[in-house]
């Protein structure tokens, strides 16, 4: 037994429409994805980030070098009191994932006064044991570690829940270190 050929168009019509239904609500939810706030918010941040990069770079390229002198009392040959005391330091802005550990785990290194870490969580997942353990072998070398953290949107509940699960142990680091 066939289908007649007009219900046969009929049933491919119907068809058609309900993939074109489908079609249409699934570019409506990927805009409505793709104009997510936290999405804004990222891109804002990216660019305020890399608006940042660029006045850091424009500082240092108009210095000749990154070296600070200063001058302090001593003797030398001809009984002038002088001494220079050159500090070279370096700084580098992260601001994507995908380099951003292994270039932590590489500061944390090779850090030997001080050691600037801003991240808006601090969670478990990543202050792991591995990094615990870092963060004390370069608080063991007398370096100080400074951690700016927390999310603007997390203002209501800033510090609670899993995305800050990994204060308590950082805290006991600065307990550690300050005791020292």
């Amino acid at each position: 037994m066939s289908i007649p050929e007009n219900e046969f168009a009929a049933k491919i019509s119907q068809i058609a429409q309900y993939v074109l239904g489908i079609e249409c609500r699934l570019n409506d939810l990927s805009e409505r994805f793709d104009r997510r706030p936290e999405l804004q918010q990222l891109d804002l941040l990216q660019n305020t980030l890399a608006q940042l990069e660029e006045r850091l770079n424009e500082r240092f390229d108009a210095a000749e070098t990154p070296v600070e002198t200063v001058n302090l009392p001593s003797q030398t040959d001809t009984g002038e009191e002088q001494l220079t005391l050159q500090q070279s330091f370096e700084s580098q802005l992260i601001f994507d994932r995908a380099a951003s550990r292994a270039i932590l785990l590489q500061a944390l290194s090779t850090a030997q006064e001080r050691l600037i870490i801003v991240c808006p969580w601090l969670s478990q997942n990543s202050i792991d044991a591995d990094l615990l353990q870092r963060f004390r072998d370069c608080l063991d070398r007398d370096c100080c570690i400074e951690i700016g953290w927390g999310y603007l949107g997390d203002r209501a509940n800033l510090g609670k829940g899993w995305r800050y699960n990994a204060l308590p142990d950082l805290r006991q680091l600065e307990i550690r270190a300050v005791g020292k």
